[in-house]
Formats: C-alpha cells, structure tokens, sequence
C-alpha cells in the first residue's frame, strides 16, 4: 500500500460484524476482511487507491447470507450466474456512477478457471453490484476490479467456504 492508498471505515467494519445475527455468515464475512487487509497491498489499482471496507463488509454479509446456495456453488454442485446477467448487473452499476472499471473486473472473473471459484465471483459480483448501486451517488465509486480480486482472494478457499457455509465448526481450518 502506498503513501496515498486509503482505506476508510476499516473500524466501522469490524464492528459491523457485532451486528450479523448468523454465526456462520459473521464467521465468512471476518474471514473476507482478514482476506482483504491480507491481499490489499499486493492488488492493481489506481493510485491513489480508496478502499471503503464498510461497503466490502456489506457486500460480503450480502453474499453469505444465503449459505445454502453459496455451499452448493462452493462443492460445485450449482451453477451460480450467467456471464450475461452478471454483465447486465455492472453495466447498470457503472451507468449509476457506482462502480468504475467493471470491464476490466468481467474480464478478470471470465479468464478464472470454469469451475467454483469463478462460479462464486460471478455471483458475488452480482450481489456487490446491487449493494454497491443502492448506496446512491454520496459515495465514491467503488473500485469493481479491486473489489473482484478481492473477493476472488476469499473464494480461492472453497473448501474453508463451503464447511462453513453449511454450518460447520471451522476448527479443522484453523
């Protein structure tokens, strides 16, 4: 991280986390942000580079909560999102001014490997997109790229993913 790289609302985050009623997906969602501060410095972006991990933190609570189908995505039983309406969701997004370099976070989560973890960033992008576009235009954009090198930083664990996902102690990954 540079001098001029920033992440705000990194406390707020953290204590967001108090507030996710689901052990399991408040599990998932602190395991995301230990991903992100982990893998932050070592990720392309514009310079400087402005991080809200509040925002983050809504995303990834977003995508969890459904733990059933993020297990199932996860142990490559089921198919996430389309590449087409994954498309539709961050063009409307970035129309909104919400998020920048969409093209450029597609492409990446296309070139992943076919199978769970490119599954997951497909369907974690969607649901970011949405978050992200509901915030409205107060906030600034939100770096989709970054953020999908993020999350793929997350969904590389599929196994750690899915055991919790489906309610499971996480004590064998620790």
């Amino acid at each position: 991280m540079s001098e001029s790289d920033v992440i705000v609302h990194g406390q707020e985050a953290f204590q967001h986390l108090d507030s996710i009623p689901d052990r399991f997906t408040r599990m998932l969602t602190h395991e995301g942000l230990i991903d992100l501060l982990s893998s932050y410095r070592l990720l392309p972006g514009d310079s400087p580079l402005h991080l809200d991990m509040l925002t983050y933190t809504h995303c990834l609570e977003a995508i969890y909560a459904d733990r059933a189908r993020i297990a199932a995505i996860a142990s490559g039983r089921a198919k996430s999102i389309g590449p087409d309406e994954l498309r539709a969701h961050a063009t409307a997004a970035a129309a909104t001014g919400a998020i920048k370099r969409a093209s450029e976070a597609l492409a990446h989560c296309e070139a992943l490997p076919d199978g769970p973890v490119r599954e997951l960033e497909r369907f974690g992008l969607v649901i970011s997109s949405q978050i992200i576009a509901a915030r409205g235009s107060r906030a600034p954009p939100v770096d989709f790229f970054v953020h999908a090198r993020l999350l793929e930083a997350s969904f590389r664990k599929t196994h750690f993913v899915q055991h919790v996902a489906e309610g499971k102690d996480p004590s064998p990954f620790i």
